[in-house]
């Protein structure tokens, strides 16, 4: 049966007893064979709109079931608990991301596998590696070790593809990501950790020069957000503050 990686988090409520609960429900299915879950992280909100501080976690399951019958069921839990999805990447009880399924790529209107930003997220990465330090990206074909390591290097330099926004010239955005080195594709020389679409004329491949590249242009806000909210997850530092 094919192993799935699920996220969780939430960051308002009680984070842990509602993971509990999912982990039950989830051990009721009849299909669903639980496998290895993660401690839990306490991690920084992404997106304006986000609220106050995560808790983090990830797990994995073995199902004979489709992507698409698994990834109901996990919303069916999301909604028994109490999610509604009025503000995109709002406050939440429970977020139940589908990241990883083995090797498999799958891009359908409800779901794409892998998860586009899991790769990128610490508040995914870091738990990941806990339970799967082995676990390859099957876009990028490197571990999510190897993936961390590569947003590791401090300054980090990020390059984007199409035109740098205006705002990341100003004084406060230098200041707030003053360990990055933000550039545009055309800077010669550069040898960038990743690079960022962040406009739909973009160039639209998964790697660009052998470099992963993140698609950002399925995030909420203007191209200056989404970078914005892209820079606050990468350079994250999880804490970890429980056992799960």
């Amino acid at each position: 049966m094919p192993l799935f990686y699920i996220g969780i988090g939430a960051n308002f409520g009680e984070p842990q007893a509602a993971f509990d609960l999912a982990w039950r429900l989830l051990a009721q299915h009849p299909q669903i064979e639980l496998q290895k879950r993660s401690g839990l992280y306490s991690t920084s909100p992404v997106g304006q709109h986000a609220g106050g501080t995560f808790t983090n976690g990830v797990f994995s399951l073995q199902s004979d079931l489709s992507p698409l019958s698994l990834l109901d069921i996990l919303q069916e839990i999301e909604t028994e608990i109490g999610r509604t999805r009025t503000i995109r990447w709002g406050p939440r009880p429970i977020d139940l991301d589908l990241l990883y399924i083995d090797q498999l790529i799958l891009n359908e209107v409800r779901l794409t596998v892998p998860h586009p930003a899991a790769w990128y997220r610490k508040f995914v990465v870091d738990p990941l590696i806990e339970i799967a330090p082995d676990l390859r990206h099957p876009v990028f074909q490197e571990s999510v070790v190897q993936l961390r390591d590569r947003l590791s290097p401090r300054p980090l330099t990020v390059a984007t593809l199409g035109p740098l926004p205006d705002k990341t010239r100003a004084a406060d955005f230098r200041q707030r990501f003053s360990n990055v080195e933000v550039v545009d594709e055309t800077n010669p020389g550069t040898l960038p950790a990743v690079y960022v679409r962040l406009n739909d004329a973009d160039v639209q491949v998964p790697t660009w020069k052998g470099v992963p590249v993140a698609d950002l242009t399925q995030s909420p806000g203007d191209a200056f957000q989404r970078l914005t909210d892209f820079l606050v997850a990468v350079l994250d530092s999880p804490i970890r503050i429980a056992n799960w």
